[in-house]
């Protein structure tokens, strides 16, 4: 695509696990993640 990248090339992708979830007014949400061992499963989509 044309737009901004989030992550640099070459960027190690890592398995995540939800720790907290928050929801706050209008409708906003605060999640937060914390990193899990092992090498994640990739596939299609």
């Amino acid at each position: 695509g044309q737009g901004k990248k989030v992550f640099p090339d070459g960027a190690t992708p890592h398995n995540l696990r939800l720790v907290h979830a928050e929801s706050g007014d209008g409708g906003t949400l605060l999640l937060r993640y914390a990193p899990l061992p092992g090498e994640p499963a990739t596939g299609t989509m």
